[in-house]
This record gives C-alpha cells, structure tokens and sequence, in this order.
C-alpha cells in the first residue's frame, strides 16, 4: 500500500503511484528529480522553443501543430482547411469547382486569414509582488489555494509567513486550512492560537500524530507557522483573529497496529474541502488553503507508461482533489502552483525574474506552456503484477499551466531552494526516534527504508 495524493492504495491497483519529489508523502522512497529530466521547453513568444538538451528521450517527429485553443485537442494544419464547396480532389478523379464556387472559397480562405491574423496574441506573464497578487486574488475569490511546492523548502515557507504578516491579509482573509496538521486535535490548535498556554507534549502532536509515518512534518518550519500566527492573533482582537483549520485525517494512533488501519482512515482531499464548505464559505469567510501541489490539480497528467491503454485510463479518470471538489460545488478557487527552475536550462527572461514572484496565467505565452514547463516530476507506478514502472508525464498530451492553475509562485533557480532538516533536539530524543521508526515498520512501504536511514545518520 503506498499513499500519494490524498488517497492510499492498494498493491496491485492501478492508481498505486509513487511521487519521486523530496520530502512527499506517505511511505514513499523519495529521490529528488533531477533538472536533466526537464520537459522540452516552451517559448514564451510564442515563436520557436528554446532548444535544451535533455536526458529524455527525444521523439522523432517534432513538427509544429496547430492547437485549438479551446480545447486540448491538437490538430495539424490540414485539419483548419476546409473543404472547397463545389469541387472535390481524390486519388481516383478530380472535378475542378465552377467560377461561383471557386469565388466562395477564395472569400472563405481570405477570410480564415484575416481571422488569423486579427486573433488577439498572448501575451507575456508579467511577474508581480506574491503579496499583492495574493490578496488581490481574494477580491474575486473566498478561496485562494496556495501549493507549498516541494515539502520543507525555506524560501515557500518565508513567503507565507510574510502574507500571514502583512496587514493586507488581515483585511481579506479570514481562515487558514493546512495539510500540516492532525484535525484530531483542531481544540489543541485553537486553544493554542487565541493564546492559552498549551503543553509541548500536547501541541506536537498536532504535526506529528498525523496519517504521515515519514518525518515529512517534523523539521521545523510547520511548527513555527503555527507560532507565527499565534503571534499574529495576539495583537488583534478576538473577531479578527486567524483561524487556523487542520486538514489531515483524524487519525488515532493508539488505535493504529496494521497499515490497513492507517487506510481505513486514509488521507481523503474530502476532509480538507468539507472543512471548507462548512467552516469558511458557509459562514461567509475566505480562507487560504496551504496544500501539496498534488491536492490542488485539477487535470490529470499524462504519464507516458508501456501500457497505452493504462496510461489513457489513467488519464480520463475522474480528477478527486481539493480544487475539483470545491468546484464542482460551485465555489470558486483561485489555485496557486509554487516551482523553482534550472535557469541554465530556461529562457533568459526567467533568470530575469525577481523572486520569489507572483506570475498569472491566463491568457498568457507562459498559460499555454504544458504544465511540466519548470519541473518533470517522477513517479513510480505499482503495477498489477506488483512491479514497479519509472515514468514521466507527456508535455504535449498533459494539461497547459493555464488549464491546471490560476497563477505560478516563483521561488527562483533551483540551486537557491534550501530545506528545513530534523533539529537535532528530535534526532537524540530516543523517545521520538522509536516513535517514528515504529509508525513507519506498521506502514512498511517503500519510504520507511529512506526515512529510517535518514533518522539514523541524524542520531550520528
């Protein structure tokens, strides 16, 4: 049983899927993707892509198409030629149009031209303060979904910090829903942010009792979020104060013995969006929704597998994340994807861009970039005769940014991205660490191994 994205499943299913990202979820033998494994890039003037070299492999027939714009469909030019009223062409006989007819087709492609041509062009993305561009979202939306990018990355986590801190935020926002923590203890949270004085035994629990057996939570970047809020709520008054929702399962570990027990409680994406349909938008608030970038797609990748016929089943399966429930309840929601990049390998005006910053999409050159644009993630899939296949998502076949979110959070080239480790107040605690091994042999996948090599060269 492996767990990503908000579900868990069983060997041998289909949906089994591994993320090779660093830090993620679950029992997870987590490697770190490489920039090699870059998609091939996509101009951002629309003219010809910037030409990379690439360690996937390169496909044989690259030539240019004709894409439809509102659809995913792509279609070759002979496809937007219609056909010439009056007259027809065969391998077998050709039948040449009559003056009438051949005058229609000449207006008809004239026409089709000056179409073309007057068609309003994309324009650039332009980058703009996160901040701003944050609080402004929430203007037109009661739900702003932010990604928190790769789990433990310093520079995400400064950058919410900032909001949280900001007197804008205040004046938009009301609530805040996090992965982050165990809604078990959603009493613990509360007591704790409107400033009662709370045991550490009790409070930790809050971020490290959750369906998470790995150390993913444990470095101290999410308990500090949480301290910084409470900092925040102790200079405004009770009606003003952020609210900070738990979003993880409620999981019991005293009750937990098996690793079916963890699925039986499972990380369903439905928690964290009944949190918000009863808590937020139901009372009339706006909450801010801090997520792995898994919970909060609303289209499927395409994963290029062995098997096509998995691969497309794959594909056109229901979509069941924060953002797709939400939606499809009629709230709308502003989603957020937060990346860094290989400058080396990216067009210069990337290099150029201030970071972090805040780049929206729609409408935009870097809109119609195919979602792996930045990153090619990495998975594993559990296949039905209990292997394990390697793959990579199709750029072309996948969903554009535009299609997958609303707006990019930038955080700047790839080698400036640092990461919170486990203090080492927790790696000579022998409580802690028998603990965290423990939880990981109950859920013995693939990850337990990573982890347990990581806590034991921390004890050294």
């Amino acid at each position: 049983m492996i767990g990503y994205g908000g579900r868990f499943d069983k060997p041998g299913e289909l949906e089994a899927a591994m993320a090779v990202r660093r830090a993620h979820h679950g029992y997870l033998d987590v490697l770190i993707a490489k920039s090699s494994d870059t998609s091939r890039p996509f101009s951002f003037d629309c003219g010809s892509p910037f030409e990379i070299e690439s360690q996937l492999p390169k496909e044989s027939d690259r030539r240019f198409k004709v894409f439809d714009h509102d659809s995913d469909v792509v279609q070759p030019f002979e496809r937007h030629v219609s056909n010439l009223q009056g007259g027809y062409y065969s391998d077998n006989d050709m039948k040449l149009p009559n003056t009438r007819s051949l005058a229609l087709a000449l207006l008809a492609i004239a026409a089709s031209v000056q179409s073309v041509n007057a068609a309003p062009q994309p324009k650039r993305a332009t980058p703009i303060d996160p901040i701003t561009g944050i609080v402004a979202a929430f203007k037109s939306y009661s739900v702003v979904a932010l990604s928190e990018g790769n789990h433990g990355n310093e520079q995400g986590h400064a950058l919410r910090l900032a909001l949280i801190r900001d007197p804008r935020f205040a004046a938009v926002a009301n609530d805040i829903v996090v992965e982050f923590g165990n809604s078990r203890y959603q009493d613990v949270m509360d007591r704790f942010l409107r400033g009662d004085e709370v045991p550490y035994a009790e409070l930790r629990k809050v971020w490290q009792d959750t369906t998470q057996t790995s150390t993913v939570w444990d470095t101290p970047i999410y308990e500090e979020f949480f301290r910084a809020v409470r900092a925040v709520n102790a200079s405004r008054s009770a009606a003003h104060r952020l609210r900070v929702w738990l979003g993880d399962a409620p999981i019991d570990w005293e009750r937990v013995h098996t690793a079916e027990d963890i699925s039986n409680v499972g990380r369903s994406d439905g928690v964290p969006a009944g949190i918000v349909e009863r808590e937020v938008i139901a009372k009339g608030r706006r909450a801010l929704v801090i997520y792995g970038e898994g919970h909060l797609v609303r289209r499927n990748l395409y994963w290029n597998m062995k098997d096509r016929d998995a691969a497309q089943k794959r594909f056109s399966a229901p979509v069941d994340t924060i953002v797709t429930r939400l939606e499809q309840a009629g709230i709308k929601v502003y989603s957020i994807s937060t990346t860094f990049s290989d400058t080396t390998r990216m067009p210069p005006e990337v290099a150029s861009w201030p970071a972090p910053t805040l780049l929206r999409l729609a409408g935009t050159s870097l809109g119609l970039a195919p979602v792996t644009y930045f990153n090619t993630e990495i998975r594993y899939f559990h296949l039905p005769d209990g292997t394990w296949e390697r793959v990579t998502p199709d750029g072309d076949r996948s969903p554009r940014l535009q299609d997958q979110f609303d707006a990019i959070l930038y955080l700047g080239s790839e080698s400036s991205i640092t990461y919170s480790q486990l203090p080492r107040a927790l790696c000579n605690d022998p409580d802690y660490v028998r603990m965290r091994l423990g939880r990981m042999q109950i859920a013995s996948g693939p990850v337990s191994e990573s982890d347990r090599v990581r806590l034991e060269e921390c004890e050294r």
